[in-house]
């Protein structure tokens, strides 16, 4: 059976392509090695809890009619599934300062300026540079002359193209404890401020600070589902557990996969579609699926780079919620006293879990749907490499 597209990976970018695709009418199948669907947007049951894997929030539900907003409501996301709303930014802490950030600019601006008095205008300097990165962004032209003009009118964006954020910060703050507040949820982007592209940074941090995050009741495996179901509704083809092992290609383009069901690897089956999505790590996509003479133009291009950091995530179920207990903020990020500047964020992100600086996410600050009556649920993550666990034994695992 031929498609005109076959999408490697059910994680959200995949299932968000196939939606889309199959809305437009077009025949769609997406292959997915895993048994559920969502990729680090998933959840699974234990002793009563349903443990919500990775999506801690998600942002840009207040920029209607572009961007998240308009890709969920396009499918009708918005209308069958609920949103809850996070009560701030974040709490940092690091024992020299306690700060609780506002996801609000000008509330984020009058609360730091009062704790940093001498870095008022670095730190008016801060916002107005994301808030350029945003706005830049969602005004770019796609094609056409105006592209002519970019240079001039996105001034914000291409800047900060070639700069990173930590030496964009050294450039408007001295003071490194602000720096370090202004960066406690760095690693859910990357491990190294001065290797993370501004514009990378600033897209998604802008979006918090002017409209909130959201948490998907229930949690994140709901949202997968619901669009698996609107790409079944709407034609598509969403196979579990199956691994595709090659893209085959012809006259250097690529047209279709040879996959296999998990559990009878063995069995390889093939399939072929106009148009085949990746949506699997690029060096995977480069040294496994492609033959080395198609793949050698990208593998020339990753050749230098360096993986990036993951998250180690510390599921807990408690008998009585955190909140009841007395904590009263959704995301705490808690940083080692000995952490005294965003260079030392990489190494300590290195560090023995003694040292080791973490966030803490508690769901009972919200109506999450993810714990028992009374009970609460909550998540430890820090950065971590994968280096350190993919050659474990079972054992040591």
């Amino acid at each position: 059976m031929n498609y005109d597209a076959i999408i490697i990976g059910a994680g959200l970018g995949g299932l968000m392509a196939g939606a889309q695709l199959s809305k437009k009418g077009k025949k769609v199948l997406i292959l997915e090695q895993h048994y559920l669907p969502g990729g680090a947007s998933t959840t699974f049951s234990r002793k009563g809890f349903r443990v919500e894997v990775g999506l801690h929030e998600l942002d840009g539900l207040d920029n209607k009619g572009e961007g998240v907003h308009a890709l969920l409501n396009s499918i009708g996301a918005l209308d069958e599934l609920e949103f809850v709303r996070v009560p701030e930014f974040y709490r940092f802490t690091n024992s020299r300062h306690d700060i609780v950030v506002p996801d609000d600019v000008d509330e984020a601006i009058k609360l730091l300026s009062k704790h940093f008095p001498n870095e008022k205008v670095g730190i008016q300097k801060y916002f107005d540079k994301l808030l350029g990165i945003r706005d830049n962004l969602r005004t770019m032209p796609s094609k056409g002359w105006k592209k002519l003009l970019m240079p001039i009118t996105h001034k914000h964006l291409v800047a900060s193209m070639h700069q990173t954020m930590g030496d964009f910060m050294d450039s408007i703050i001295k003071d490194d404890e602000l720096k370090l507040v202004l960066a406690a949820n760095m690693g859910y982007y990357h491990d190294n401020a001065y290797t993370m592209a501004l514009s990378f940074y600033g897209v998604a941090q802008a979006s918090y600070y002017t409209g909130g995050g959201f948490f998907i009741k229930g949690g994140s495996q709901n949202l997968s589902d619901y669009m698996v179901q609107y790409i079944e509704k709407n034609g598509g083809t969403v196979q579990l557990r199956q691994l595709v092992s090659k893209i085959i290609t012809q006259d250097g383009q690529a047209v279709g996969v040879e996959y296999a069901d998990v559990r009878k690897p063995e069995e390889k089956k093939q399939e072929h579609a106009q148009v085949i999505i990746a949506n699997a790590a690029i060096p995977n996509v480069a040294n496994e699926l492609l033959d080395r003479e198609v793949a050698a133009p990208i593998r020339k291009r990753i050749e230098k780079l360096t993986p990036g950091p993951g998250l180690l995530s510390l599921y807990l179920g408690f008998k009585k919620s955190p909140k009841a207990m007395g904590n009263k903020h959704y995301s705490t990020f808690i940083v080692h006293p000995e952490v005294k500047n965003i260079r030392e964020l990489k190494p300590n992100s290195e560090a023995g879990f003694e040292k080791r600086s973490f966030v803490f996410v508690d769901y009972s600050q919200i109506d999450s749907g993810l714990a028992p009556e009374g009970k609460g649920f909550g998540v430890i993550c820090s950065a971590d490499q994968l280096e350190y666990w993919e050659s474990l034994s079972d054992e040591a695992y």
